[in-house]
């Protein structure tokens, strides 16, 4: 299976048949039975690939995704299921995602998670078509914040690793700018400040803010 493993994933998906899409979601769905126990794939990026293509066309796998982040999961499910959902790259998929977060697994934050943050509140502009260089600039994403914000102030399982998050995205924000439109402070009800102990709310700037995330 390691030597065919890539074919055998791109076989499968290519059938499309109720059977084989059920065999595709078993990969991140413990509750269908699948392939033996202990077998698994070094090409995870290849299941992921397959399983967001899959997810694209159908909206019922789609869904199944987006609830299979609230379950407690084994770590090679959990991130093969970021790593999808990276794939997917919507914020509706970046949302569910953050149902992943989880301060007691290892690591809290999976890396597509981390990842996929990055590139939604950094955005990459080409310098050129000629090029692969880019230049780094802020871009808003108020619905994902405000969701950490809640996880962070709210959510006991995921609340240190929320925190760090949103420590990271005010670094990147000294680092590259804050995007038109973005509040400094993340609670869309402003009714609490943020970071804590800091004299501001709605609409304030700070003079700076350290963030040692440790993820």
């Amino acid at each position: 299976m390691e030597q065919v493993g890539e074919e055998w994933i791109n076989a499968v998906a290519g059938l499309d048949y109720p059977e084989s899409r059920r065999l595709l979601l078993s990969f991140v769905d413990p509750e269908i039975s699948g392939l033996p126990a202990g077998l698994t794939f070094h090409r995870i990026d290849v299941q992921a690939a397959r399983l967001a293509e899959l997810a694209q066309r159908d909206a019922t796998v789609r869904q199944r995704l987006f609830q299979l982040c609230s379950m407690e999961l084994p770590s090679h499910k959990r991130m093969l299921l970021a790593k999808t959902l990276g794939m997917l790259s919507t914020t509706e998929a970046i949302l569910a995602a953050l149902d992943l977060v989880d301060d007691t697994a290892a690591p809290p934050v999976p890396y597509d998670v981390w990842k996929q943050l990055e590139l939604t509140f950094v955005e990459h502009k080409a310098v050129s078509t000629e090029s692969n260089a880019y230049t780094p600039a802020p871009r808003s994403a108020n619905p994902i914040r405000n969701r950490l914000f809640k996880m962070a102030t709210t959510d006991v399982r995921r609340k240190k690793a929320a925190s760090a998050l949103l420590s990271q995205i005010e670094v990147w924000r000294l680092e590259y700018g804050r995007p038109s439109g973005e509040p400094r402070n993340p609670d869309p009800e402003c009714k609490q400040f943020w970071p804590a102990g800091e004299d501001f709310a709605c609409g304030g700037s700070s003079q700076g803010v350290q963030a040692n995330t440790g993820l």
